[in-house]
């Protein structure tokens, strides 16, 4: 069975660029593994986070986003919130001051990076959040 000319073609070029894809998937996933960002094995040692410039990156549509929120609403801190949704900028932004982390929500204290949803409750369990109040 022989394929038009045109379609063999186009199938070729399907085949590159899937496996190109493939390849840059990997070099993602091997450089965020090789590099993995620097981890405070104690939250609660992290005794110094500016309450006053909270900053969440986020997106409207993200559930631990809006769970992280609430929970810095719940604590009466104030954030900025920044929808990187739409603004490729704002997203590579947030992925270099995050050490590569490309998932939202990705929240800083100051320039402390405390991480995502997860490492917010893990704070909020040691006792962390409730420093906010003087």
């Amino acid at each position: 069975m022989m394929l038009d000319p045109q379609i063999k073609d186009v199938l070729v070029r399907l085949t590159k660029l899937f496996i190109a894809c493939i390849i840059g998937i990997g070099l993602i996933v091997y450089l965020e593994t090789k590099n993995p960002p620097p981890m405070v094995e104690n939250k609660s040692q992290i005794l110094d986070l500016d309450f006053k410039n909270v900053i969440v990156y986020s997106t409207p549509s993200c559930s631990y986003c809006f769970a992280a929120k609430r929970l810095l609403d719940k604590k009466n801190i104030r954030y900025e919130e920044i929808d990187v949704s739409e603004d490729p900028k704002l997203r590579e932004e947030m992925v270099a001051k995050a050490f590569g982390r490309r998932t939202v929500p990705q929240i800083f204290f100051g320039s402390t990076h405390v991480g995502g949803h997860d490492d917010l409750v893990a704070l909020e369990r040691q006792g962390a959040l409730d420093k906010n109040n003087p």
